[in-house]
Parts: C-alpha cells; sequence; structure tokens
C-alpha cells in the first residue's frame, strides 16, 4: 500500500523558502525547531480516496492497532494475531503462547510500543512485551470483549467481559471486578481529557459512565445498547455510539443522545474519531437486510451528514477502524476480506505531512505543513501559506506550553 505514496521533493513547497528558512532560524528559540526547518519532508498523502488491501488473507479481521510508522497488528477469527511492518503490504502470524485464537481486541502500550494486549473470547487477556513474537496469559481475566489502556498510567488497564469490567494497576498481573458484574460488557472506552472517566458499553443493557476511575458506573441515557463508542477528542464531553439503528451522538457525556446517522437500517460495528479533524468521524456498519454487505461512512462535521467510502470497498461489512495517529487522513478498516487502507479518507483532505514535533513542559506540539494548495489552518498545527510552515503558530503553541495553558 506504501508503493502508492507519491513523494515531495524533499524541501518546502514554497517560492519563499529561503526566507521561510531565515525567519525559523530568527524566531525559534527553542533548538528542536531547526530540526523542522531543515528536516526532510515525509512522503505526501496518497491515493484519491481508494481503498486498497494486501491481506490478511484466508482470516476475518476483527481487531487492529497502529504503530508509528508502518507497524499494524491484525485480531482474526481464530487465526490469532497477525503483523505488519510495511504498512500491510505483507504479514505474517504471531501466535507463539497464544492458546486461544479468536482475538476480539488489541491495544498497545503507548508508553513502550513492543508492549501489546490481545483480548481473547476463550482464554481472558494475553499480553506481548516483545512486539507480539510471544505472548503469555496475562492474568485471569474471563473472555476479553475490549481492552482500554489509560493513557496517564500504562500500566493500568480495564477490560469488558461477560461478568463486567475487570481493572488492573500492574500491567496484567492481578486483575480484580470493578463493577457492572451483572452486564456483559462488549465495549471500554477512557475520556483522556477528563481524569478517572471512561465508558463501559453493552449490547443489551445500554451504555454506562465512570467518573471515578471505575469504582461506581451510572447508567447513560441511551438505551438498549451500543456496539461501538468513539470520543471526540477536539470536543470535550462529545461522544457517538454505534447501535443498531445507526449512531446516536451525545454532547453532554451521556447524558442525552440523538440519533445522527448514517443509515438507520445498518448496524454500526466500528467508530473512529478522527484526531486531526475535530467533528470528523467514521463508522463501519454492517447493513440490517441480512446479506452481510456494509462498508464506511464519514462525517465531517459532527454527524449532521454523512458520505459513504465506497471507491475500493463497496458492500463490505466492517468490523474496526482505526485513524493512523501518525498520518493525517490515513484510515484502516477490518473486514472479513482482510485489512483495507485508504488515505486522505475525508475529503476534501488537505496534503499535510508531519515534519516533526517539539516537546516543552513535556507538552508534544506535532508540526504540520501543507503539501499542495491547502487554504491557512488546513493542518494540524503550523500551517500558514499552503506549502508554508507558518512558524509564529508554533511559536504561539510553544508559548501557551510554557505558560502550561493546554493546547486548543
Amino acid at each position: 500500500m506504501r508503493s502508492q505514496a507519491m513523494r515531495s521533493s524533499g524541501r518546502l513547497m514554497s517560492t519563499n523558502h529561503s526566507q521561510t528558512r531565515g525567519n525559523c532560524l530568527q524566531r525559534a528559540a527553542i533548538l528542536a525547531l531547526a530540526a523542522v526547518c531543515f528536516g526532510p519532508v515525509p512522503a505526501a498523502l496518497a491515493g484519491n480516496g481508494v481503498w486498497t488491501t494486501n491481506g490478511p488473507y484466508g482470516v476475518g479481521v476483527q481487531a487492529l492497532a497502529v504503530v508509528a510508522p508502518d507497524t499494524l497488528y491484525a485480531g482474526t477469527v481464530f487465526g490469532g494475531v497477525f503483523k505488519s511492518t510495511d504498512g500491510g503490504d505483507s504479514w505474517s502470524a504471531i501466535n507463539t503462547g497464544l492458546s486461544s485464537t479468536n482475538i476480539f481486541t488489541l491495544q498497545v502500550d503507548p508508553a513502550k510500543p513492543t508492549t501489546l494486549y490481545a483480548g481473547s473470547v476463550l482464554d481472558g487477556v494475553f499480553k506481548s512485551t516483545d512486539g507480539g513474537d510471544t505472548w503469555d496469559a496475562a492474568g485471569k481475566t474471563p473472555i476479553g470483549y475490549a481492552l482500554a489502556i489509560d493513557p496517564t498510567d500504562a500500566d493500568t488497564l480495564y477490560v469488558g467481559t461477560v461478568n463486567g469490567v475487570f481493572k488492573t494497576v500492574d500491567g496484567g498481573g492481578t486483575w480484580n471486578s470493578s463493577g457492572l458484574a451483572d452486564v456483559n460488557v462488549s465495549l471500554v472506552v477512557i475520556d483522556p481529557t477528563v481524569p478517572g472517566t471512561l465508558y463501559a458499553g453493552t449490547v443489551f443493557d445500554g451504555v454506562f459512565r465512570s467518573t471515578d476511575a471505575g469504582a461506581t458506573w451510572s447508567a447513560t441515557g441511551l438505551h438498549p445498547g451500543a456496539f461501538a463508542l468513539a470520543l471526540d477528542p477536539g470536543a470535550p464531553g462529545t461522544l457517538y455510539a454505534g447501535t443498531a439503528a445507526g449512531v446516536f451522538k451525545s454532547s453532554d457525556h451521556g447524558d442525552t443522545w440523538t440519533a445522527t446517522g448514517p443509515n438507520h437500517s445498518a448496524v454500526v460495528y466500528a467508530l473512529a474519531s478522527d484526531r486531526d479533524r475535530p467533528g470528523t468521524v467514521y463508522a463501519g456498519v454492517m447493513y440490517a437486510d441480512g446479506s452481510g454487505a456494509g462498508g464506511v461512512f464519514v462525517t465531517m462535521n459532527g454527524g449532521a451528514s454523512w458520505t459513504l467510502l465506497d471507491n475500493g470497498l463497496s458492500n463490505t461489512a466492517v468490523g474496526a477502524l482505526v485513524v493512523d495517529a501518525t498520518v493525517v487522513g490515513r484510515l484502516y478498516a477490518a473486514t472479513g476480506g482482510g485489512v483495507f487502507e485508504i488515505e486522505r479518507a475525508a475529503s476534501p483532505m488537505p496534503e499535510c505531512a508531519r515534519v516533526g514535533a517539539v516537546t516543552v513542559n513535556d507538552v508534544v506540539i506535532m508540526v504540520d505543513i501543507a503539501l499542495g494548495n491547502a487554504p491557512p489552518g488546513a493542518c494540524a498545527n503550523g500551517v500558514g501559506r499552503a506549502g508554508d510552515i507558518d512558524v509564529a503558530s508554533i511559536i504561539r503553541a510553544v508559548e501557551r506550553a510554557l505558560r502550561g495553558v493546554p493546547l486548543a
């Protein structure tokens, strides 16, 4: 899939390149910005919104995890875990130590990308500390339908099971019940903007919310239940639920919900929000006509309207979606026919390239540039004119971090 990538010329596409470089050196007081000024520009985004796949073949994929830059993991139906280190061009089974090969969920430790967790249907949770080369049982847990890693403490995990939520604070060494003991929990999502807040989704009993790290739970306003949950990173308190009647949206932490589409006759099994584009959400569906067909829809306005992304992925049910956190606009879909990838999934998508990062007071500021005819402010951070680094915006972001002001 990477073979379709369009390579840039290795320089900022601007007639004022030398002036921009001079301004950057003059105005940037932080040495880390020098890498942004002189570093090569990564590959531009590829394709025209077309889905492609190179496997893994012969197995149904129902869980995905992406590690920068091109390492992917796929959890399959009785095929175990597959790994790709070339962006999905080739795959290898990595099942040493797995006693159960029906993998429902995968999570990667954000602090240690070689540490992975896999939730299985028969034997609970497994853990790998060597990038999936070997696996060991992570304590005694029931069926693991869903996993979530605390973004503030990677040793704290929650697993959704047929007997409620279980929690570990030692990286899977021991697990204890964390409520909802009589509920079959198929989803667990942690709100990274509100410490201690997490959501548990069920198929039959609705969506529950905890504001004390799982000690207690209360029902939200959504019933009967959900197959998928996603938080909008650009709008605190906003979450989306995939149900048997389409997508529902809440803007008040789950207290109230409204139907937003995309197709009320479709069962939404997967949701993913785009961290670079607030209000952009992808929905993987299976149509409720019994045909087994489905597809991927996208909204770029918080659910007001939806568009079907069917170029190369038509009439295919989707069980999981993952937005690549390292490449703007790249999306992966788990299907019964393997892993599909699309570039520039949300169209019109400006061609943005991530050229570096600045860390100030433990705050990581990602720096992007536009590679095409993108308007001012089109990319996530640091874009002025098309093709120029807007150094002033980067400096403002650094200054906010120095003052301890949260980034917008």
